[in-house]
């Protein structure tokens, strides 16, 4: 059986924990019996010290916002929510529906760029199995030979593979000690063709969704905004939506602040505009996310489709000149041999 991901795993226990809460049973009894359900980890050791302190009069709002590696702020701010509207219940339905689309929308986005994936796999690792290849063809090497090639190439392959991860690695490291750096890497992102599109609409995406459950879960508009703007994934966007924090508890309207927010679109602002007027800003967000999704799946589709020729084109080039130039060193060596 596959492992849960954390999300998913976040989304199930939820979704129980809602359905225990509405046939009656206190918050404390759900939570004990959902921790012996759970796998060993950080969200068992987090739900077993909630089941403990709510037994004894505490919020289980307080005993999340002490793990924050596993629950986001957002999710403990509708659960006190909930706790001081009496709507409980509906409070973690909602927080299970919104793990459930963000589950939807990674594995999207993990299912459409699988194969692409596989294919730049395949491209960087085909110009040095090549050779090898060559060889048996040409009688250069025997099986043995073959099997010592591929062995030297799998471990340069793995090799290089350490020296991407290690520098992927650092490049996390520095992007998290420095802010500026940050935002500009992820304003560069925004800004490249078509691939920017999809990144910028599906932070909007993620955004628009938190934002719209925490609205309707009664959390105050700035106070929404500042969290939901965490989940963008995107410095650019981010910090830009936090600073208009300060605006919008001035009394300015929303879609007036987001609209000073680099690479904002306009749906996002027209649909906040209707929101406001109507009150209804939970059902718009939602309505903004599912379309950004849908569009984010269109996009990465159609990139996916345009990878394959792509790369055959480029694989085919690689191939040919690898090609002349073992021919050449092959037949240039036997024209200069001398019996």
């Amino acid at each position: 059986m596959l492992k849960m991901t954390a999300v998913e795993q976040k989304a199930t226990f939820f979704r129980e924990l809602a359905t225990m809460v509405e046939a009656g049973m206190t918050v404390g009894e759900a939570l004990g019996t959902l921790r012996e359900r759970l796998a060993p980890g950080r969200l068992r050791m987090a739900v077993i010290e909630a089941a403990h302190k709510t037994r004894t009069g505490s919020p289980f709002s307080d005993a999340m916002a002490r793990y924050t590696d596993v629950f986001t702020p957002v999710e403990t701010a509708m659960i006190r929510a909930g706790e001081q509207s009496g709507h409980l219940d509906r409070l973690l339905e909602q927080i299970a529906t919104y793990l459930e689309q963000e589950y939807s929308l990674r594995q999207m986005v993990s299912r459409e760029t699988f194969y692409p994936k596989i294919v730049i796999v395949f491209v960087a690792a085909f110009p040095l199995l090549l050779p090898a290849i060559l060889r048996v063809i040409t009688g250069g090497t025997g099986l043995l030979g073959l099997f010592l090639t591929l062995l030297v190439t799998f471990l340069k392959l793995g090799g290089i593979a350490a020296v991407i991860w290690g520098l992927y690695l650092l490049t996390k490291y520095l992007i998290a000690s420095s802010p500026p750096l940050a935002r500009s890497l992820d304003a560069l992102k925004l800004s490249i063709p078509v691939f920017g599109k999809v990144v910028r609409r599906l932070a909007l995406a993620r955004f628009s969704r938190a934002l719209a459950a925490l609205y309707a879960a009664g959390v105050s508009l700035p106070q929404a905004v500042g969290m939901a703007a965490d989940l963008t994934g995107n410095a650019a966007l981010r910090e830009p939506m936090k600073a208009g924090v300060a605006k919008l508890e001035a009394g300015q309207g929303v879609a007036e602040v987001l609209e000073t927010v680099p690479h904002m679109e306009n749906m996002v602002l027209q649909m906040l505009k209707t929101g406001e007027a109507t009150g209804n800003i939970d059902n718009m967000m939602s309505r903004v996310a599912d379309h950004f999704e849908e569009a984010s799946a269109s996009s990465i589709r159609r990139m996916a489709t345009l990878i394959m020729p792509i790369a055959t084109v480029v694989l085919g080039i690689i191939v040919l000149f690898m090609v002349m130039n073992f021919y050449t060193g092959f037949y240039g060596g036997m024209l200069d041999y001398e019996p």
